[in-house]
């Protein structure tokens, strides 16, 4: 049946698998399907014909470097945190090419994503706060000079 089916057919088989039987949600399903979108278009352009389950298993990992490259290239690059993500999509997707339509590809594992940096730290909103300070006295387990005393150190930080 593998034989069969076109890289889009896959997407739409996988995406159906995400939806129903990973239960993904709504964004996760349109990042991950748009992320397959671009790279089964970029890799039909590459190769200059229609591809199929076949052909992604047979995918190299020179293929997915360059399409990341043509990710970050263009004007509007993606940032190495949304490569990342869409490399994340695109090795879900193989996986499930593997388990569910019998295509391996082991080149996939031999592509490292993009270094991310960690970013900083979100403020808390004065709400969050407020209730970070009455935590403490929530807690059925303490003592009441035991919540009393965490509420008190938390609001002198």
């Amino acid at each position: 049946m593998a034989a069969l089916l076109s890289a889009d057919a896959a997407r739409a088989l996988w995406l159906e698998h995400l939806a129903h039987e990973r239960r993904a949600s709504p964004r996760t399903l349109e990042a991950y399907g748009f992320a397959a979108a671009r790279y089964i278009a970029f890799l039909q352009r590459h190769r200059g014909e229609a591809l199929t389950v076949p052909g992604l298993a047979e995918v190299t990992a020179g293929e997915v470097r360059a399409w990341l490259a043509h990710l970050r290239a263009g004007d509007r690059p993606l940032s190495p945190r949304s490569l990342s993500q869409a490399l994340s999509a695109i090795r879900t997707f193989h996986r499930f090419l593997d388990r569910r339509l019998d295509a391996p590809n082991a080149a996939i594992a031999l592509v490292r994503g993009p270094k991310v940096r960690p970013g900083a730290p979100r403020p808390v909103s004065e709400d969050q706060a407020r209730g970070l300070i009455a935590e403490p006295a929530l807690d059925p387990d303490r003592e009441d000079w035991e919540a009393a005393r965490d509420s008190a150190v938390l609001t002198l930080l």
